[in-house]
């Protein structure tokens, strides 16, 4: 009965989201952000890659992006970042030295960018570039 309940649940959100058209635009916000963030940090000297699906943005942390050469792990280069972006009203999710960046469907780019904006300051306060 639980598994029925379930599927029911599921339909019934779907529904609201799509009268309320909360689910429109996402692939459109997916393009912008994770170019823009390419534009705002994919030429910076500790990213090895920005890789992407829909929303979810990944930002590896590299020595040189050339070879890939991780960072040294005692640094914890990543959670570094993280904690600089807390100080700048941003949440990032750090796993090892790939910081995801994950917006709810409903961000405009406006806060997007702003968004972006943040990050690049936090990597600025750890990185020094």
């Amino acid at each position: 009965m639980r598994a029925i309940h379930g599927v029911f649940s599921c339909a019934g959100y779907f529904g609201y989201f799509a009268k309320r058209r909360c689910l429109s635009g996402g692939a459109d916000k997916a393009v912008f952000l994770h170019n823009a963030l390419e534009d705002a940090l994919g030429k910076h000297p500790n990213v090895g890659e920005i890789r992407h699906i829909g929303l979810i943005n990944a930002i590896e942390l590299v020595k040189d992006p050339a070879t890939k050469e991780p960072l040294p792990s005692k640094a914890r280069t990543g959670y570094q970042i993280y904690k600089k972006a807390l100080d700048h009203g941003l949440l990032l999710r750090p796993l090892g030295d790939v910081l995801y960046f994950n917006p709810p469907l409903n961000t405009d780019n406006k806060t997007l960018t702003d968004a972006i904006d943040r990050t690049v300051e936090s990597f600025a306060d750890v990185l020094g570039k």
